[in-house]
């Protein structure tokens, strides 16, 4: 790399470090110019020959960053590198806060590939800065880059003064992470790229696809809140940054795989079953795809496992050295629960270190935010928690946080604060029992896990349907795509103006305008406003569930909401520009009535009258049994 090369990379560090200081600051217009003078400065210091991809926190599952408080924390990053001889350079940045509400003696560690690299003290008042250490090619070990962040430090020399009153803190931009310099003419697999590829994808697929190159496309973009469907390639950037990936459908006579060479990498997905190659792409064997052209991808026979464990769904192993409180946690969408099958309950197994203190550790297991049991440490080699989840807790994605609370041995005059290792170990999973019918959007997930068709009227409806099953199907869902015939077997998604062929609808069409209105009488949503919606219906089709999307104004338009729209509990949904307006459930829920004022039904006069129904009811019953009663009251009379 050139000397104004590497004058310009810093340049740009400078500007991209200006931008994360300044991302608090009310002027969020002046935070994003700094952005992209420091994106073009970056484009300017790249030959044609080298490529720069950032792997930031956020794309590892730190949205928000990683933040440690108190006086101490550890956290373990694993950032994916290709074979390393794909990279030209690579360095660790990560722009960083910090403060502490009293003094303190507080510093960071980072260590790469089990080696100790950087060490820095923090200042006790409010601090910005940055980390930056460089890479060698010899700490891509697996596939991966191992980083540990130790976090830790002291108020006082004093004994008697509890350490958790600092008030201090330390958190890492979510922006911050590895930055890779990659030589283009080296990443030739299909592996190399997929290893590299930003979270941010493009999938370009024909005008009018096929049934299995919608059925591809349909599965990468519901997995994946960050892709989009494009029907005409954008002409990448010219700069020298990789922010977005993309993937191109072609025909059956491709390779399954292949690689494509231009202003930034791509990959082509063909063959005859353009899904089984993209889930290939996702899955873990990717690594076996090491050439440039893969053809031949098959889906396997083989039966998912009906065991699903933390380790499965990337729970961390790592241990933590835990001076008072530590916590694991671990995400769990709907769609990687096994076919058939839902989850009652929760084994959690822990290996907690003794502190020779007389108050026992505890250990606590939360999930969604509740509470769902505790206990203390026995001197066992493990302890276990077995947890039944109570019903109504389950949604399309779960967060189980499993945490070690230990009464710090500081404070009592004689122990200084001291840090024991704790471990959630990879034996921890859930309990399984077998799914009964869907009552929920989200206990869709198990059903569609053993296939579901997606029936489209046309090929312009697959964008909007796609953005719709966030939660519901994934890269791994065996789906089909069908045009405007359901099929005669398993579950399936109609997507049409009409009703689908089998099931009864929650809401009618067919029955003049429809009106939401609570049980006072008030009208919640009706006339244009209704028919404009978006709405998804869960029905039962002769024993197999099927889920209606009527579409609406909106249908197949970004939503506002920057979150993905997932459907949960309920089901029925509103959806509109803004994302999922209303969502309740017609058999739990009764603070919303579907009414059909044009409908002169019996049941229609029932349900609208029915509490004066039941009133009258109740009332001529109870002159009735009073009537009864004065009867042989008079028939037991003694006459005379």
């Amino acid at each position: 790399m050139t000397m104004l090369g590497s004058h310009l990379q810093k340049i740009a560090t400078t500007f991209a470090m200006l931008a994360f200081m300044g991302a608090a600051d009310p002027d969020e217009a002046a935070a994003q110019r700094l952005d992209k003078t420091a994106a073009s400065i970056a484009e300017q210091s790249f030959g044609d020959a080298a490529l720069q991809r950032t792997i930031t926190l956020s794309e590892l599952g730190f949205a928000n960053g990683v933040e440690m408080t108190g006086l101490s924390g550890i956290r373990d990053l694993y950032f994916p590198i290709a074979r390393p001889s794909t990279v030209e350079t690579l360095r660790l940045l990560l722009p960083y806060r910090s403060a502490a509400a009293f003094d303190s003696l507080r510093y960071v560690k980072v260590s790469i590939a089990d080696q100790p690299r950087l060490t820095r003290p923090l200042d006790s008042g409010e601090q910005s800065g940055e980390i930056e250490i460089p890479i060698d090619q010899d700490d891509v070990q697996n596939g991966f880059v191992h980083i540990r962040i130790e976090y830790s430090g002291a108020m006082t020399e004093d004994r008697c003064v509890d350490q958790r009153v600092s008030g201090a803190y330390l958190s890492l931009s979510p922006l911050g992470g590895v930055i890779a310099t990659l030589r283009r003419d080296a990443l030739t697999s299909v592996a190399d790229v997929a290893a590299m590829m930003p979270r941010s994808l493009e999938i370009v697929i024909p005008t009018t696809p096929s049934e299995a190159q919608a059925a591809a496309a349909l599965a990468l973009v519901a997995g994946n809140p960050d892709a989009v469907l494009l029907s005409t390639a954008v002409p990448a950037s010219n700069g020298g940054e990789w922010k977005k990936a993309r993937i191109i459908l072609e025909g059956p006579e491709a390779p399954s795989l292949q690689t494509r060479t231009g202003t930034t990498p791509s990959i082509v997905l063909g063959g005859d079953d353009p899904l089984a190659a993209a889930q290939l792409l996702r899955s873990r064997w990717y690594a076996l795809a090491s050439k440039s052209e893969v053809g031949g991808v098959r889906r396997s026979d083989r039966q998912p496992a009906n065991r699903l464990d933390f380790g499965d769904l990337g729970g961390p192993p790592a241990i933590l050295r835990i001076v008072d409180r530590g916590n694991w946690n671990v995400s769990l969408p709907a769609t990687r629960i096994p076919p058939g099958k839902r989850v009652s309950g929760v084994v959690v197994d822990m290996s907690v270190a003794g502190d020779g203190g007389k108050t026992p550790p505890v250990v606590g297991v939360t999930m969604n935010g509740l509470l769902l049991a505790s206990a203390t440490v026995t001197d066992e080699e493990r302890t276990r928690l077995r947890v039944d989840l109570p019903g109504g807790l389950m949604t399309a994605r779960n967060q189980i946080e499993v945490s070690t609370t230990r009464q710090v041995r500081g404070g009592d005059c004689a122990y200084a604060p001291q840090g024991y290792d704790a471990q959630l170990l990879p034996s921890s999973h859930f309990v399984l029992d077998d799914a009964g019918p869907a009552d929920d959007f989200f206990e869709l997930g198990a059903h569609f896990a053993k296939g579901v068709t997606v029936v489209l009227q046309n090929p312009a409806m697959l964008n909007g349907t796609a953005h719709l099953l966030h939660g519901l199907i994934d890269e791994h869902t065996p789906v089909h795509v069908r045009y405007r015939t359901a099929p005669k077997e398993g579950p399936y998604i109609w997507v049409s103006d009409l009703a689908p062929p089998e099931g009864a609808p929650k809401i009618r069409f067919d029955a003049g305008p429809v009106r939401l209105a609570d049980t006072s009488g008030t009208v919640l949503m009706d006339g244009t406003d209704l028919q404009s919606q978006t709405i998804a219906q869960l029905q039962d089709g002769d024993g197999r569930p099927v889920l209606w999307l009527r579409p609406g104004a909106a249908f197949g338009k970004p939503f506002e909401a920057a979150a993905p729209q997932e459907l949960g509990r309920g089901d029925v949904a509103f959806i509109d520009h803004r994302g999922i307006n209303l969502a309740f459930s017609t058999k739990r829920d009764r603070l919303i009535e579907i009414r059909y004022p044009d409908d002169r039904s019996l049941m229609q006069y029932l349900k609208k009258y029915r509490l004066g129904i039941i009133g009258g009811v109740w009332l001529i019953g109870s002159i009735g049994f009073v009537l009864l009663l004065r009867g042989i009251y008079r028939a037991r009379r003694p006459k005379g």
